[in-house]
């Protein structure tokens, strides 16, 4: 049962990253996402360009989010530390992105938990 939780998991919470890739991209300009250049709150100023780099980061880590959420759920060898990987990565760049994206980093928090008190118990 905690592989499909840990599945779906991974599968929502990679949809959500879509929303950085389009706030950076602007594809069809969703007037409800704000566009802007700047992150660690504000005080970097990436541009057009590093910001679209970032854009492609959040696109990134959706797909890989999607793909260790199919490994888990495919019960491949090293499933669990590719979701510890992504959620690792995924919280450095919600930190990155602070504060828009900071609930992003306490569900990378939750994901890694889960994943490391399921290896601990037995729970996989």
């Amino acid at each position: 049962m905690a592989r499909v939780i840990l599945g779906l998991v991974c599968l929502v919470h990679g949809a959500a990253h879509l929303v950085g890739f389009f706030a950076a991209w602007r594809p069809g300009a969703i007037p409800e996402l704000q566009h802007k250049t700047t992150v660690l709150n504000g005080t970097l100023d990436l541009g057009e360009a590093g910001i679209r780099v970032v854009g492609a980061l959040w696109l990134a880590l959706a797909v890989a989010f999607v793909g260790a959420g199919a490994m888990v759920a495919l019960e491949m060898p090293l499933a669990y530390m590719a979701v510890l990987a992504v959620a690792a990565a995924s919280f450095v760049l919600s930190l990155i992105a602070w504060p828009d994206s900071q609930i992003g980093v306490f569900v990378n928090a939750a994901i890694a938990a889960l994943v490391l008190a399921a290896l601990r118990y037995g729970w996989f």
